[in-house]
């Protein structure tokens, strides 16, 4: 039986904890958010291991869109196995905007392709912004163009290439002091490696080195791996793609049964409209009404991974609404590189910031 003293205790123990609950989902929700990059989509800027700080204030903080959330991973609560989310009804987004987002950003968010939970529980992810809304994108061996002018020099990116030599075979060891990753596909010299434009530049003057090309696919091939997937008029691929215009809020667009594809996600999911696509009559209807046009409630993004080749892109998944916009990758604040045996602090990458 619990005594005065210890009810007293118990009290103010739980108030305290309540407090630091509170204060942790104000910061959370208003300043900052933390990342665990454990991909290498963003190679070279970002490694798996790398923890980020997370800036919600440069672009503006997003209000909560659950009742009630924790913040834990899997949206579940450790050892219970009970969500970590009320979902008894969702509040509408909204956005204390302080600046805009610029080419080259690199954003945290909600992965869009997920349609049954809350937006502000869906899983994290990162990528770097290519297009703004209202820019006209596209995509030609690779080259990236928004608004007809060259961008792919802008940021860097890492691509698959084939490297054959002599027949000499590279030193790990000197494969390991290049941060190379890749592998040996045939006994005669062969490679494939994920590099950059600079690491092809080094390879270029090794004397044993034959040939070097840039492995990219054709128009058409892979289409229906890519957005929008499985579309009979559409067939873009991650190195040919578009040209299409990243959605804007208040632009108008005309729909046909040949282009319904690219803006299905926006119409349905998004901006939750119900749509109906009769393509043997040729007719469209949102919301029960025949239409020939769409107007769009939100801005839309075009995200773009810097490992080009091994990318989960917008070029995979569409266009990246603002409303799961977290905010922009800021600061790495620790980076632990896991080996074999054992795991070290990346100590040249502390406190290493992005702006």
């Amino acid at each position: 039986m619990m005594t005065k003293n210890s009810k007293s205790r118990f009290h103010k123990w739980l108030k305290s904890l309540l407090w630091a609950v509170a204060i942790l989902l104000f910061v959370r929700t208003f300043f900052v958010q933390f990342y665990t990059v454990t991909h290498n989509k963003m190679e070279n800027t970002f490694l798996p291991g790398d923890f980020l700080i997370v800036n919600k204030i440069s672009f503006g903080p997003r209000l909560p869109i659950t009742f009630f959330a924790l913040p834990f991973n899997d949206n579940f609560v450790p050892f219970l196995g009970i969500k970590s989310y009320i979902d008894l009804f969702r509040f509408p987004y909204l956005r204390l905007k302080f600046n805009k987002i610029n080419h080259g950003d690199i954003l945290v968010f909600n992965y869009p392709n997920l349609y049954d939970i809350p937006t502000d529980v869906k899983p994290l992810d990162l990528s770097r912004c290519i297009g703004l809304p209202g820019d006209t994108l596209q995509i030609k061996d690779k080259v990236i163009f928004i608004n007809s002018k060259e961008i792919i020099d802008s940021f860097p990116a890492v691509f698959h290439y084939r490297i054959t030599t002599n027949g000499t075979f590279f030193r790990q060891s000197f494969l390991d002091s290049m941060h190379v990753s890749g592998k040996l596909i045939a006994d005669m010299g062969v490679y494939e490696f994920y590099i950059t434009k600079k690491q092809v530049n080094q390879f270029r003057t090794i004397p044993f080195v034959k040939y070097i090309q840039k492995i990219s696919d054709f128009w058409g091939y892979n289409s229906t791996l890519c957005f929008p997937e499985n579309s009979q008029f559409i067939t873009w691929n991650k190195d040919y793609f578009g040209p299409v215009v990243i959605p804007k809020k208040g632009q108008t667009v005309d729909l046909t049964i040949k282009n319904i594809d690219i803006y299905k996600k926006i119409i349905s999911n998004y901006e939750k409209n119900s749509l109906t696509v009769d393509e043997s009559n040729h007719l469209i209807l949102i919301n029960n009404k025949p239409a020939n046009t769409y107007t769009f409630k939100q801005n839309y993004y075009f995200m773009m991974d810097d490992n080009r080749d091994m990318a989960k892109d917008s070029r995979y998944w569409g266009f990246l609404p603002e409303s799961h916009i977290i905010g922009k990758a800021s600061t790495v604040w620790l980076s632990i590189e896991k080996g074999r045996d054992h795991s070290h602090i990346r100590w040249h990458r502390m406190f290493k910031s992005f702006h």
